[in-house]
């Protein structure tokens, strides 16, 4: 008993990447409202942290869904490739998150700081 196997004349694909969760915008770039795609994007329509090496773009600002921001942390690691280029990036909790929250105006008002972090800045070479 021979089994031979005829060879497939299909290549076999590897499942296409799932695209990074694109930020809503950029903060503190020049023309934050209009990013097409870096020139190393290879005509793909979504951004890629690995296309902007030296975060040129500004810093990545996301607006998660209540769905996404209810696993926190998974969001968190869903977006840390953003972060690891820029080194920071702003996340703006959805309206019916922070609409649920109890008001703190009154709680605020009572905190003083005995003694706030002071840094002074002193010399010319930075």
């Amino acid at each position: 008993m021979s089994s031979s196997r005829t060879p497939s004349l299909t290549p076999s694909r590897s499942p296409t990447p799932e695209p990074p969760i694109q930020p809503d915008h950029f903060y503190g770039a020049e023309n934050a409202q209009h990013f097409p795609p870096s020139p190393d994007s290879d005509g793909r329509t979504w951004l890629d942290p690995d296309d902007d090496p030296m975060a040129q773009r500004g810093i990545p600002v996301f607006k998660p869904t209540l769905d996404e921001f209810r696993d926190f942390e998974a969001y968190m690691e869903r977006i840390e490739c953003w972060g690891k280029r820029s080194g920071i990036v702003k996340v703006i909790p959805p309206k019916e998150w922070t609409d649920a929250l109890p008001a703190l105006n009154s709680q605020l008002g009572k905190v003083k700081l005995k003694t706030p972090i002071e840094q002074h800045m002193l010399g010319r070479g930075g």
